[in-house]
């Protein structure tokens, strides 16, 4: 969405900043959020990235880095270029330790850095490197 902000090139062909909300009422029978960006999408659909959840649930990161090691793997199996990777997952249920929000990113040559940002539970910043944003 950002990047259609004052973009009038893009919008005179559709691309628009208005952003598309979804609300949903989280009960009981949710397990875990999946906000992902576009990267993610692409070439995995909803139901594969719950599946892959799922297959991961005993750790969040381990959720998380799977996503986007199987979208990566997809991107460059189907792409020239890897978009952009951003995900996070919150696991409503059996909240522990590890259960963490995770984010990655990818640098020049390949490889997947994770980028572990706020710990729900405690309300603190877990450090890390920083963030390489590389354009291909």
């Amino acid at each position: 969405m950002s990047r259609s902000i004052g973009d009038e090139i893009s919008q005179k062909v559709g691309v628009i900043s208005i952003p598309e909300i979804t609300e949903h009422t989280i009960d009981s029978n949710d397990i875990f959020a999946i906000w992902a960006s576009d990267g993610v999408w692409e070439f995995l659909s909803n139901e594969d990235a719950v599946y892959v959840v799922l297959q991961n649930l005993h750790s969040i990161v381990d959720a998380t880095h799977k996503l986007v090691n199987i979208s990566n793997n997809l991107w460059r199996q189907n792409e020239e270029v890897v978009d952009d990777i951003t995900c996070v997952i919150v696991q409503f249920h059996n909240y522990d330790s590890t259960t963490l929000s995770c984010s990655v990113d990818i640098t020049q040559d390949g490889t997947i850095v994770p980028q572990p940002l706020v710990d729900i539970q405690h309300v603190h910043v877990i450090p890390g490197e920083p963030i390489i944003r590389v354009s291909r």
